[in-house]
């Protein structure tokens, strides 16, 4: 018995690991899915990939502010982005 306990133990694991890790399809994503993963991007100034998850988001739930003001919020810093690109560019010219 002591013999397949750890080999019950890793069944167990591998098992859970496996059906935490189901993949969805585009069409079973909420608007919060799209919401978690535009705010982990817009964390990491992914300003434009962030907008989209945003977009995606209002597209599924167009009353959720929380998407709203993202996509507001990633707007803002994108164009802030941009402003400071052509700066750069003048600055070097």
């Amino acid at each position: 018995m002591k013999m397949h306990l750890p080999l019950l133990t890793l069944g167990v694991l591998l098992l859970a690991a496996c059906s935490s890790s189901v993949e969805h399809t585009p069409e079973q994503h909420t608007a919060e899915f799209h919401i978690e993963n535009a705010q982990r991007l817009y964390d990491g100034a992914h300003y434009q990939k962030a907008l989209q998850q945003f977009n995606k988001a209002v597209e599924l739930d167009d009353g959720n502010e929380s998407a709203q003001l993202g996509r507001a919020w990633c707007l803002l810093k994108y164009s802030e982005v941009q402003v400071a690109q052509s700066d750069r560019k003048a600055d070097d010219t």
